[in-house]
């Protein structure tokens, strides 16, 4: 059991932080044993009664000797830490300890520790020298400037965190951010910007589809960035145009068990449209439940209340129009801090940012590298990867299609469990659902009582516990335990004494296994 000492009034961000990080925590109780303390900032308590003792301050505190801790204040750019070759940009204000040796956490422009550790008998002290929850805050409100994109800090937060309690010698056991049986979600969506190009009449958007089609694909032919196969397709698609018939689209994709969304319009910043925007998208499918992104991924402090008070089930627009990568430093579905029950999907990958010219314009070889960084992320960690490849950008007139077909391919390779975004919050949910009533360790068995709600419908959860290391170990940080994690696929509530040293796998519920799908956003 982790134990929070904070300031109440971020009780918010605390709590989405655990569920991020699905473990057992409560606030601090004087007065109690736990295995971990975290404390956020100055606070007197029993430093005996855990374990593992963490503080977390980005500014001098009462425990510290002054003379050996050095400030280093925001600035117009994050500070970045690194651990284990890995780069953690720091938003807010950040302290150093020069006289300390530990190499954990270190500055990369003084190269000094931003973290110092102590043993003290059996327990570790660790000091990290930033405000975990004020950056969590900053992740899930304002987000990453472009030039972090490709870093998931949030989950290296939480790395962090983690290993510092293996290392001590302190058991952990939560629920990784992965359906059972798969590595993490793909979620593959298409915003549907123009669903009838024919009901233009004549305007700006119908010609600007004509003049891409019939002379940007020749002056595009002629630049070698298209074949000749791909000119004929786009001229085919401009002589078809008047043909196009978008109601026989959605039936046929709503047959095939794609999820129809709503591309919305003004719901991010008027609840009163936001309403009438999803009753359009419910009268064509008849679907109760619907998500939606919003067209140009307009997005505010205050679209997460507008959209849940007009009726979204979800929102999936937080990410980047200009790059790619983690807005919110996350690869997990989050519940934003202003919201009470929407749950943001945070987009990943982009067509348009990858390949447009006033973008990142890269080429498909560069691009197979960007977003293969990512994959590889999110195998790592777990919760999902979420694309948005256009209708258009598949057909006429961008023909981006054997890219986004290589990409298909590979999430395939890596096992990823395709699903549709509902699928994918309706997971996200199930797992936020899990209660852990009780947990205790006896010797070398430890009992766990875990209460489970959600879903059937989609993969089962998995109950991990990491073996301690031998406390003290604090070079293996970052390492795998000893022994081996043990894994236990949870579907339904439990209430087991589980001996450590176990197989590394057990199955105790039934698994379900289900189909994926694809979802296709529109209006």
């Amino acid at each position: 059991m982790i134990a929070i000492i904070a300031n109440p009034s971020e009780r918010p961000v605390i709590s989405e932080f655990f569920e991020l990080f699905k473990t057992p925590w409560e606030f601090y109780r004087q007065g109690h044993r736990y295995e971990v303390v975290l404390c956020a900032g100055d606070s007197q308590f029993d430093e005996s009664a855990a374990k593992l003792v963490l503080t977390y301050a980005g500014r001098p505190l009462s425990c510290d000797c002054q003379e050996n801790v050095r400030v280093a204040p925001r600035g117009e750019y994050a500070r970045i830490l690194s651990y284990q070759g890995t780069r953690i940009p720091i938003y807010g204000d950040c302290v150093t300890f020069p006289q300390k040796t530990a190499e954990v956490l270190l500055d990369e422009a003084t190269r000094q520790p931003a973290a110092c550790l102590d043993i003290v008998g059996e327990s570790m002290r660790a000091r990290i020298g930033y405000d975990l929850f004020s950056e969590v805050r900053t992740l899930l409100t304002t987000g990453q400037p472009p030039d972090h994109a490709g870093i998931p800090t949030l989950e290296l937060h939480i790395a962090l965190l983690r290993d510092f309690i293996i290392a001590s010698g302190a058991p952990l056991a939560e629920i990784p951010p992965a359906p059972d049986g798969y590595p993490f979600i793909a979620c593959l969506t298409h915003d549907i910007d123009h669903p009838s190009i024919r009901q233009h009449k004549f305007d700006h958007t119908m010609f600007g589809f004509l003049f891409r089609a019939i002379f940007g694909s020749l002056l595009e032919l002629v630049r070698g960035r298209v074949s000749v196969s791909d000119l004929l397709s786009n001229w085919t698609a401009a002589l078809k145009l008047p043909l196009v018939d978008i109601a026989a689209q959605i039936r046929n994709l709503m047959a095939a068990g794609c999820e129809i969304g709503l591309h919305g319009i003004d719901a991010w910043r008027d609840s009163s449209c936001g309403r009438e925007e999803l009753d359009e998208i419910r009268q064509i499918t008849g679907a109760r439940e619907v998500g939606v992104r919003m067209h140009w991924l307009y997005f505010d402090e205050r679209s997460p209340l507008s959209l849940e008070n007009a009726g979204a089930t979800y929102d999936s627009t937080v990410g980047y129009n200009e790059t790619v990568g983690y807005r919110a430093g996350t690869t997990q579905a989050y519940k934003p801090l202003q919201a009470t029950r929407l749950l943001e999907l945070p987009l990943h990958v982009m067509d348009t940012a990858l390949f447009y010219p006033d973008r990142l314009n890269l080429s498909p070889r560069e691009a197979r590298k960007r977003v293969g960084n990512i994959i590889d992320q999110v195998s790592k960690f777990g919760g999902g990867i979420i694309v948005n490849w256009h209708d258009r950008s598949i057909a006429p007139e961008r023909q981006w299609g054997r890219f986004y077909e290589d990409l298909v391919d590979e999430l395939k390779s890596k096992g990823a469990w395709f699903s549709t975004a509902a699928q994918a919050v309706a997971w996200f949910q199930k797992r936020r659902s899990v209660v852990f009533e009780s947990i205790s360790w006896e010797a070398d068995t430890l009992r766990v009582k875990v209460a489970v709600q959600g879903s059937d419908n989609v993969p089962s959860l998995r109950l991990r516990i990491h073996n301690p290391r031998r406390s003290g170990q604090v070079t293996a940080i970052g390492s795998p335990a000893s022994v081996g994690d043990i894994n236990i696929s949870l579907n339904s509530s439990i209430d087991v004494r589980i001996p450590l040293g176990s197989s590394k796998e057990m199955i105790l519920p039934t698994k379900i296994i289900v189909n994926s799908w694809v979802t296709t956003y529109g209006t």
